[in-house]
């Protein structure tokens, strides 16, 4: 996962002609006086411009970018909560022949699951979905999302593969990723850069 944020600076540069003064000379001007040919004094005025520069500091907006897809305003890694109950491992794991950073997973015998407070304060949930490549050839993975005991969303994923879907968690106080496995096989399944959004 990579946080793009940057700050440009920008310089306008503003040229303003020296104002008159009340006795109708330029501010800063040179004057001079030289005589016409009939003797006359003659009066010759220099303006000189003023420049003046200004910087300016703009910063961009924060976004989230993930290997799932997701860059969004104010989205943020779900690894980075603190889960109700700690379940699942979190670290780098491969993945369909990749390795990936941002991983949460579970040796999936049976049913295991993990759960996160929200707070109500996230509509989407993205995150890409598959089985450490330690896992048996013939394994497959039941991924469910529930939000305040309410399934919203069902995935079942084989090894070699990896899927990325998108989940309302609209209105949710908790969520909780659970993975189930029917089979007594050597399976892990995977949770890849798993990201929410307002």
């Amino acid at each position: 996962m990579s946080l793009v944020a940057g700050t440009v600076a920008m310089t306008a540069v503003v040229t303003r002609a020296a104002e008159p003064t009340a006795g109708g000379i330029a501010a800063g001007a040179d004057r001079q006086h030289e005589a016409d040919p009939g003797g006359r004094p003659t009066s010759t005025t220099k303006t000189t411009a003023t420049t003046t520069t200004t910087s300016l500091t703009v910063t961009t907006t924060p976004l989230v970018t993930t290997t799932s897809g997701s860059s969004a305003p104010g989205a943020v890694s779900l690894l980075t909560i603190d889960p109700v109950d700690q379940r699942f491992k979190v670290g780098p794991l491969k993945v369909n022949g990749q390795v990936y950073d941002m991983v949460a997973s579970c040796y999936g015998y049976g049913k295991d699951e993990q759960e996160y407070h929200l707070d109500r304060k996230y509509t989407k949930l993205r995150v890409r979905l598959g089985l450490s490549d330690e896992s048996d050839t013939e394994a497959v993975v039941k991924f469910s999302f529930r939000a305040d005991q309410e399934i919203r969303r069902v995935e079942s994923v084989p090894l070699g593969e990896t899927r990325v879907v998108d989940v309302d968690i609209t209105g949710a106080l908790r969520i909780a990723l659970v993975s189930e496995n029917d089979s007594y096989r050597t399976v892990r399944a995977a949770w890849i850069d798993p990201v929410i959004a307002p």
